[in-house]
């Protein structure tokens, strides 16, 4: 499939209505047109604007010739990797994949260079009408990208405003005061400057008390950082979460490939546990010189 696919048309012909029933499938959750407004927002030259499945009007006129050029254009040797994880002899499993992905074609890579996007110097609104019952509202700020040293932080960050019932934003907004019926953030840190987004599921009209409410909770965390206890609580989290997905041999895979495919390090987990780790060092000292001043 990955080395020499056939590229038949009665297959792609049929192919074609698979993606496009997907796409019409889209168009009938509010999550997913909620998320590609998102991204049509943070990005406006950036491809991270564009969805992934793509448009129905494009699936449908792509001609052939012009898979075949974008496939041996982009899927070649040098532009992929192959992630083996178990229990297996390592000379034998080289000898195996050299037998079963070494006739590969070595098509000439075509090198792509992604628009960046442009500083923004205000604040983007974007509201889109729908016929849905319920309403989603994100709320996002720029962030940087996958290696850039704040990521652990901002990662740590997340865990603390708004994701599991104890905090901050779920105990505000669907807890105490029942605002909303859901509220998360999330950092979406990628190859390319990505953002940090806060969701909530909510009644339309509840809107403007829930910007209020997430306002001051914003506010209070830049003022009052996170407790000792907050830190300590996300940071375990965040480190089970890591060393939980790499128990299964699928688990080994799955991160060794997006490590290697997004920061070109195998490895990398390594790396971001340590500084998960450097982070609540800081804050704990950082604590206890904020409480020396305090006292005077």
């Amino acid at each position: 499939m990955m080395g020499f696919p056939t590229f038949d048309q009665t297959e792609v012909n049929n192919e074609r209505e698979v993606v496009v029933e997907e796409i019409k499938m889209g168009e009938d959750s509010p999550e997913r047109q909620a998320s590609q407004a998102l991204f049509k927002t943070m990005f406006k030259n950036h491809p991270y604007g564009v969805p992934v499945i793509g448009f129905a009007e494009n699936i449908r006129k792509v001609k052939l010739k012009k898979l075949q050029t974008y496939f041996q254009s982009r899927y070649v040797p040098k532009n992929m990797f192959l992630v083996v994880s178990g229990n297996f002899n390592s000379q034998e499993m080289s000898a195996q994949v050299k037998k079963y992905f070494g006739g590969f074609e070595p098509y000439k890579l075509k090198t792509v260079k992604r628009k960046k996007e442009p500083p923004q110097t205000k604040a983007r609104i974007s509201i889109k009408q729908t016929d849905f019952k319920k309403s989603i509202l994100y709320l996002a700020w720029r962030a940087p990208s996958v290696q850039h040293k704040d990521v652990p932080a901002l990662d740590v960050l997340s865990l603390i405003l708004g994701q599991g019932d104890s905090s901050r934003l779920t105990i505000k907004l669907r807890i105490d005061k029942a605002i909303v019926n859901a509220v998360g953030a999330s950092a979406f840190t990628p190859q390319d400057p990505g953002f940090l987004a806060i969701t909530m599921h909510l009644e339309r009209e509840k809107i403007p008390e829930a910007l209020e409410v997430t306002a001051q909770e914003i506010a209070k965390i830049i003022f009052e950082p996170p407790s000792s206890e907050e830190m300590q609580k996300a940071i375990n989290n965040l480190a089970s979460e890591q060393l939980y997905s790499v128990e299964t041999v699928d688990g080994i895979a799955q991160k060794a490939g997006s490590m290697e495919f997004y920061t070109g390090d195998f490895n990398y987990f390594s790396k971001y546990l340590k500084q998960i780790y450097s982070h609540a060092c800081r804050h704990s000292e950082s604590g206890k010189k904020n409480t020396s001043i305090l006292k005077h």
